[in-house]
């Protein structure tokens, strides 16, 4: 393939861009250029075009928080009910009604309000993550910031990257989300997770709990390629 000129290039970038424009998510990039700790966090260099820029899936993020505390809710609920059966049994053996475990209405209160506590501090906190998350691609580089609790940025070109892997659970399925993980050559990138399947590579973990994984992959391939050295 020949080499592509600038102009060329900024084209291609361009096609790309109608291409998956679906991926855009006007909302979430309102957000982010009237943000000013990302706008101060996240320098784009001139001329630097977005072709992707979102956060995190929040419904599949929030139900997937939720199931494991409802499942508690469910066991605990079940374990409560049969511990109360069995009371209200032996009472009736003793024949006195003022058994110590026969009234257990205060410990189904206090299981109550425990409950709702902890599944509402459990959505506030993965709410107040997910909104923190920004995932962009760009025509030069692909970045993540992050802004809860601690601040931080980082990014990855193109050029870098060796291999992109999407994972996606079973769950997230249901909701068409899942993970890109960028695989590159060095220790720059999104997010180091890991060592990487072979020798001299790095795994990052790049986009978290995201919407169409697999047309993100094939955008970030696009880009590899374009500035492959075929290009």
């Amino acid at each position: 393939m020949k080499t592509l000129t600038f102009e060329e290039k900024n084209q291609y970038v361009d096609a790309l861009m109608t291409q998956y424009s679906d991926l855009r998510n006007p909302t979430a990039e309102k957000r982010f250029f009237s943000n000013q700790t990302f706008r101060n966090e996240i320098k784009f260099e001139p001329g630097e075009k977005i072709l992707y820029l979102n956060y995190q899936s929040m419904k599949y993020v929030l139900t997937k928080a939720v199931l494991p505390v409802l499942f508690m809710i469910l066991v605990s609920i079940f374990s409560i009910g049969g511990i109360r059966l069995l009371s209200e049994t032996i009472a009736e053996d003793l024949a006195s009604e003022d058994f110590p475990m026969g009234n257990l209405t205060p410990i189904f209160w206090a299981l109550g309000i425990t409950l709702v506590v902890i599944v509402g501090f459990t959505l506030i906190k993965q709410y107040l993550m997910s909104k923190s998350y920004r995932y962009i691609i760009t025509d030069r580089r692909i970045i993540v910031g992050y802004t809860f609790l601690q601040r931080w940025t980082r990014s990855v070109e193109f050029s870098n990257i060796v291999d992109i892997v999407v994972h996606q659970p079973f769950f997230a399925r249901w909701f068409s989300a899942g993970n890109v993980l960028l695989i590159t050559g060095s220790n720059e990138g999104a997010y180091v997770g890991g060592a990487g399947g072979a020798k001299g590579t790095m795994m990052i973990r790049g986009f978290m709990n995201i919407l169409t994984p697999f047309r993100i992959k094939n955008l970030i391939k696009e880009m590899m390629i374009l500035y492959s050295e075929k290009t």
